[in-house]
């Protein structure tokens, strides 16, 4: 699987998964959305616009270190400096919604998840750069086996 669509998947997890488990079924008419959720689906759509061009970027890093894993890596670093500070504003901005969310919520159990869901989602989106060096690294060091050819028939 490409970086790109990794992370783009992973960001979208990151963001729907506790708001998700948080969400009741929905009812037989749907409320609209409040306009701090609408602000915060815009960012997250922006977000994973955003880790697709860095999977893009990664993939040149590695097409570009030619197999030089010091020069790669080196690569790799440099492109996530530069994405890092967008990854942290945006889990500040999943933690601050489900903190609001939880803020309005007068369920003390729904209250302690939701919470528990900002600190989580939080943790895991700044974790993505990281997580993302850290595929790369296990790539260059094991790379796939080649794909043995055909059986003739």
């Amino acid at each position: 699987m490409r970086i790109a669509s990794s992370l783009a998947v992973a960001a979208a997890l990151f963001v729907a998964a506790p708001v998700m488990a948080q969400t009741p079924p929905p009812a037989a008419a749907e409320a609209p959305i409040s306009p701090e959720e609408a602000a915060l689906n815009v960012k997250a759509q922006a977000f994973s616009a955003r880790m697709q061009q860095l999977g893009t970027e990664l993939e040149a890093a590695i097409t570009t270190g030619a197999g030089d894993q010091t020069k790669t890596m080196a690569d790799v670093d440099v492109v996530l400096g530069r994405y890092r500070p967008e990854v942290n504003t945006f889990a500040d901005d999943v933690a601050t919604f489900l903190n609001g969310e939880s803020a309005k919520s007068t369920d003390p159990e729904e209250k302690a998840g939701l919470a528990q869901a900002a600190t989580s989602a939080s943790a895991s989106i700044r974790g993505i750069p990281d997580q993302a060096r850290a595929g790369i690294l296990e790539r260059l060091t094991n790379p796939p086996a080649p794909a043995a050819p055909a059986a003739p028939q």
